[in-house]
């Protein structure tokens, strides 16, 4: 939890309770602190696990009948009240059980690859390039009018291509929903790096490849990528990932 944001503050944002300013803080907040933006997806299904589980007409219900029990006894404050406090609170607790019953139901429920993929939402750009630097090549610039056919085309011949090349044609592939040809392509560039003692786009391969695997099913490897980037905090992508993508992914091992 941020040392800025409590639990309340981001319940109030859910409902639309914090002014324009508060909100804008907060937002600003969730870009640069991937465990608020997690306490946030959490807090997000909580909420609706609670509405599933009806544990609102629960609490109601036992405190009515903790309140009514008081009011028909003569003596209020005497010892069996600390027992009917015990049973009031115990009710209370199994109904907050409910909610994380609740919870996991609809992310159970709701978790499936395509939800999971468009959380992969982020594009990758090419550089904008200074003045004095040398032209685009035409991949470049291909890549860059979403011209990603011609992107393909252009590097049929892709053995001899440097890893900038190459990975032009993974991102291509990738918009073009060719998620094979995209997890070969950077896995050859990971290859010549390893060979080469080169970092040439590692985080951006970590990332790419997480999602290709997704879109493979290879929820394994998906895996693999997701924890390497979340154990890293130095990590180019490290801010874009969270530990419910992780329990998403657990749960589409689960149903696969």
């Amino acid at each position: 939890m941020s040392n800025t944001f409590d639990l309340e503050q981001l319940e109030r944002y859910l409902y639309g309770q914090l002014n324009a300013e508060e909100s804008t803080l907060l937002e600003r907040e969730l870009e640069q602190n991937p465990e608020l933006k997690t306490d946030l997806e959490i807090l997000k299904l909580s909420s609706k696990g609670a509405e599933a589980s009806g544990w609102k007409e629960l609490i109601k219900a036992t405190q009515k009948e903790y309140l009514q029990d008081r009011s028909e006894s003569k003596t209020p404050f005497q010892v069996r009240t600390g027992k009917n406090i015990t049973l009031w609170m115990s009710r209370i607790a199994a109904s907050f059980a409910l909610i994380l019953v609740g919870a996991f139901a609809v992310l159970f429920l709701s978790t499936n690859p395509s939800s999971l993929e468009s959380e992969f939402d982020l594009r990758y750009s090419t550089p904008v390039l200074r003045a004095g630097e040398n032209s685009l090549s035409m991949m470049e610039q291909a890549y860059r009018e979403g011209n990603y056919s011609e992107v393909l085309n252009l590097g049929e011949n892709s053995a001899g291509l440097e890893p900038k090349g190459k990975f032009l044609l993974a991102m291509s592939s990738l918009e073009l929903n060719q998620p094979e040809n995209a997890t070969s392509l950077l896995l050859e560039i990971e290859e010549s790096n390893s060979k080469l003692n080169q970092n040439a786009f590692s985080d951006e391969i970590d990332y790419y490849l997480a999602k290709t695997y997704l879109d493979e099913g290879d929820f394994d490897n998906a895996q693999i990528r997701i924890e390497k980037i979340l154990d890293d905090q130095q990590h180019t992508y490290h801010k874009n990932v969270s530990k419910l993508m992780l329990w998403k992914l657990k749960i589409l091992k689960m149903k696969s």
